[in-house]
């Protein structure tokens, strides 16, 4: 991720200045993925890098279109909800 899509993602967040999609990426899957969880099983707000993230500010990264989900689970347009209920049941 460039600079520019940093401080893009970050300024968007700030602001409130999501469309639907990107705030659905962050409701169905990033509150709910164990990779953005801290100690306490508590949604943190970020994509810890000890679990398979890539450490972003998980508000910042979904409020970028041009950027994908470290695990796959989204990205620019798309979304795989079958591959994140199968990532959901192998680590139970």
């Amino acid at each position: 991720m460039d600079f520019v899509s940093i401080i893009e993602g970050n300024l968007r967040s700030v602001l409130g200045l999501k469309t639907p999609i990107m705030i659905y990426r962050e409701e169905e899957y990033c509150k709910k993925c164990p990779v953005a969880l801290n100690d306490l099983g508590e949604y943190n707000g970020r994509c810890n890098k000890d679990n398979g993230g890539c450490n972003c500010g998980v508000s910042a990264k979904t409020a970028q279109n041009g950027i994908d989900c470290p695990k796959g689970f989204w990205g620019s347009d798309w979304f795989k909800p079958e591959l994140f209920k199968e990532y959901l049941q192998k680590i139970k």
